[in-house]
């Protein structure tokens, strides 16, 4: 009980993933496979650390690439729905990753 009473606590994993399914379309993978690597593995980390500062800013620097994609991540940045904001990332990072290594197998090819 001590989680509920600090306003803490966990989400189920069908929560999460309902949760996730209903984020806004700008969040869908593609949108944020538009933004580096680099910039999303630090969200990533900062997300996965609870670093409320850091995750902010670095919601600031996606909203100077892309303004409505760093609206919404800072919406959700706004009301501590890290949870949905990692399904989002990790979701881009496994579909990029299938292209990532397609690529490679037809780098070969004429």
């Amino acid at each position: 009980m001590h989680g509920a009473s600090a306003g803490c606590g966990y989400r189920s994993l069908e929560a999460t993933e309902k949760a996730a399914g209903e984020l806004p379309a700008i969040l869908r993978p593609e949108a944020l496979a538009t933004l580096s690597r680099e910039l999303l593995r630090s969200l990533k980390d900062a997300v996965v650390a609870l670093n409320t500062r850091q995750i902010m800013q670095l919601i600031e620097d996606v909203r100077r690439e892309d303004e409505a994609l760093g609206r919404a991540l800072e919406n959700l940045g706004n009301r501590y729905a890290y949870t949905a904001i990692l399904t989002a990332i990790e979701r881009a990072e496994s579909e990029a990753v299938p292209k990532a290594s397609n690529t490679l197998g037809m780098s070969g090819t004429a």
